[in-house]
């Protein structure tokens, strides 16, 4: 007998039956998630294990340990995108433990990092012979920055001779003339270091007094001029006078734009860096290629015009190839063999940028800092005073503007704060131990040269009146009136027992205030450190020095549009929006009906291609008008009272009250601090609802009517 839902049952049974899983859908299923568990319970297990060895390593007091792996969740890729993102902020993590520093090894694609950064390890590594080759790093920047072709690469990775005049016992027996490694290294001391490099710094001194003498000749009446752009009046005035020192006239001549064209290389070396290919990233591989094209130009001119009657009376330059040291410097090139023409202009261009790279904002900053600090400009021109007398500094020796000891002050402490580098060490031979640590053959070492220049625990900041972070002209002035002076923490000095005198001094110098860098060599290395360290170093001291000398003795220079500049630095809001309907931006971007719109200052006003490599530092100049294209800085780029139709309409009467009790301060009242010097206050704690960043302190400063 049939019931009348039986038909409907049925169908619903069948229903069921062809949702159900089969049995192999089943057993497929159970299986994945057996291999899930089970990847996961690896992970899982790999982490524990990770973290239990990292604190047992540290609490170990084993010598020559290898660095313990930072616990990571994720194997062998570990913390790579951490640190690719946030280099710095993920060295200074990883390298600090309970407190103190320490090391740890990371997990990079295809290999293992050990980040160093203890001042006891640090100085190990300039002590260790088997570090000081930078071949390792030369083959990188090489491939990556320069274009160097693969068989010369070729050539320096199979040279793991050495830098010293002996080969390394365990190296691969070569031709002497095959070892670039250690002839390189030879011809840049040669050059720049002793006597081989006096002719090369009064080849410096000249063309820089000429570069001023053209570049500020509008400078030469009593009345002010106002000239535009600091950084763009400066950088050329320093670049092309090092260049000019090293190769020469001619090439400078040849290819007018040749700096301006080393400065956008320069800003397109964090995509070189990695390794970005040209079809995804055409503009920094066009600029090298052009900067290529006007070296190679260089090359055969002065390959056609050179004779040996060229050389000048000093023996080492000439107008064609520069120097001795370009000329021998061709010619172990020429003797290794597999330097093709190509290899030849890359190696140079290399040399042409790290000439000017570092030495010429290192120069502008701290010719910014004296400049704007009236009190700091005057103690500068009193020290100045003391050298040249009644003379002209130009006619004044080097060497007496190098001992200045608040210039030189100056000058470490520019790139002190300044200066952030990474330094990579590695021993192709052996295994090199660092006191408790251990370096592994064929690895990598990293060291952060921005986390030692602000170690709070290191350096003197006058219980914190003069923080790490901030520009302190007198920290490396060491008083012998003042025991609280000099560049290191006093606890840290006592307990180290540093010594404080001074290395030479006579009767009438012996009270004065001088300059020391001792006890400094693990926590300041803006040239990295051992016999590898930078042979250039006293070429750009130099240059450093005379240049803000000479500027300081000869010029006065004030820095305007400070209002607007006070609001790019410190503006932290974020203005929103909510979208009223569809509005397309451009080709890509759209923005939907009901959306909010945020749009955070901070990023604006920090944006290197509108405002230079130097967003972080408050600069007088940046809104003036360029003096020779007349251009302003992209409007858009400001945003310090917003803009478009909601523009904040209290603009007006705000900058009004900021200009007037500026100039109401300045016309009627004298003030000091109450320290002794103006610093820069830290504002990492200020609350996110302020427009502009408050202070974290207050900073006491002493007011009195100005004298007529």
């Amino acid at each position: 007998m049939m019931y009348p839902f039986q038909p409907v049952q049925q169908s619903l049974m069948d229903s069921l039956q062809w949702l159900a899983p089969s049995v192999a859908q089943r057993h497929c299923y159970e299986t994945l998630t057996l291999y899930t568990q089970i990847v996961l319970a690896f992970f899982l297990f790999y982490y524990i294990a990770s973290v239990i060895r990292y604190h047992w390593t540290h609490w170990s007091k084993a010598e020559a340990q290898v660095p313990p792996l930072y616990p990571s969740l994720i194997p062998f890729i570990g913390n790579f995108l951490h640190f690719l993102l946030d280099n710095e902020g993920f060295f200074r993590h990883v390298t600090s433990y309970k407190g103190d520093w320490a090391a740890a090894r990371v997990s990079v694609p295809g290999q293992s990092v050990y980040l160093f950064q203890d001042r006891e390890t640090i100085k190990n590594i300039w002590k260790a012979k088997s570090l000081q080759s930078p071949i390792s790093v030369s083959t990188y920047i090489f491939k990556f920055f320069l274009g160097v072709p693969e068989p010369t690469i070729e050539i320096y990775r199979a040279d793991t001779s050495g830098p010293y005049r002996k080969p390394h016992p365990a190296s691969t027996p070569m031709s002497p003339k095959k070892r670039v490694d250690y002839l390189s290294h030879q011809e840049f001391l040669r050059a720049l270091s002793g006597s081989g490099l006096k002719p090369v710094l009064q080849r410096f001194k000249r063309a820089l007094e000429m570069h001023v003498d053209n570049d500020l000749e509008l400078l030469a009446g009593s009345e002010w001029t106002e000239l535009g752009s600091f950084q763009r009046v400066i950088r050329p005035m320093i670049a092309e006078p090092l260049i000019e020192s090293m190769f020469g006239p001619a090439i400078l001549r040849l290819n007018p734009g040749f700096s301006d064209d080393l400065y956008e290389f320069d800003a397109n070396i964090p995509w070189l860096v990695r390794g970005i290919p040209s079809f995804i990233m055409p503009r920094p591989h066009r600029v090298r290629k052009r900067l290529a094209s006007q070296i190679r130009k260089w090359q055969e001119y002065a390959s056609s015009h050179f004779e040996e009657s060229s050389i000048y009376e000093d023996g080492d330059g000439d107008p064609f190839w520069g120097s001795r040291f370009i000329r021998n410097r061709h010619s172990v090139f020429k003797n290794a063999g597999g330097h093709d023409v190509d290899a030849v202009v890359a190696l140079d261009l290399g040399l042409c940028f790290g000439l000017v790279a570092n030495t010429s904002p290192a120069t502008l900053l701290a010719a910014w800092h004296i400049f704007k600090d009236p009190s700091l400009l005057q103690r500068v021109r009193s020290e100045l005073t003391d050298v040249v007398g009644n003379r002209s500094i130009r006619e004044v020796d080097l060497q007496s503007i190098l001992q200045i000891p608040l210039l030189q002050s100056v000058y470490a402490e520019t790139l002190r704060l300044y200066n952030k580098i990474y330094i990579m060490v590695s021993s192709p031979h052996t295994d090199v131990p660092l006191g408790r640590w251990r370096l592994p053959r064929n690895s990598i070492g990293l060291l952060n040269s921005s986390i030692s220049h602000r170690d709070p625990d290191v350096w003197n900041t006058r219980d914190g009146r003069y923080p790490v972070d901030a520009f302190w002209a007198d920290r490396f002035l060491v008083d012998p009136q003042d025991p609280a002076s000099g560049p290191i923490n006093p606890a840290i000095r006592e307990a180290q027992n540093h010594n404080r005198r001074r290395r030479s001094a006579d009767a009438a110098t012996e009270e004065r205030p001088f300059f020391s860098m001792d006890g400094l060599e693990a926590s300041w290395f803006p040239y990295g450190g051992g016999f590898s360290i930078c042979p250039g170093r006293h070429m750009a001291k130099t240059s450093i020095l005379y240049t803000c000398g000479l500027l300081a003795h000869e010029f006065d220079i004030e820095f305007l549009t400070e209002s607007l500049e006070t609001m790019r630095v410190h503006k932290s809001n974020t203005a929103s929006r909510i979208v009223m309907e569809n509005h397309r931006l451009g080709r890509k971007i759209l923005l939907k009906k009901g959306s909010t719109i945020l749009m955070p200052a901070h990023i604006q006003h920090t944006d290197r291609e509108v405002w230079g490599d130097y967003i972080d530092i408050f600069h007088h100049w940046c809104f003036l008008r360029d003096s020779k294209s007349g251009q302003r800085v992209n409007s858009v780029a400001f945003c310090g009272f917003r803009g478009g139709t909601t523009l904040c309409p209290g603009r007006y009467f705000a900058t009004t009250e900021m200009l007037m009790l500026a100039a109401l301060l300045t016309l009627r009242l004298d003030s000091c601090p109450v320290s002794g010097n103006w610093v820069a206050l830290a504002t990492r704690n200020s609350p996110s609802s302020n427009a502009m960043r408050v202070p974290d302190r207050d900073f006491d400063v002493a007011l009195g009517n100005l004298k007529a």
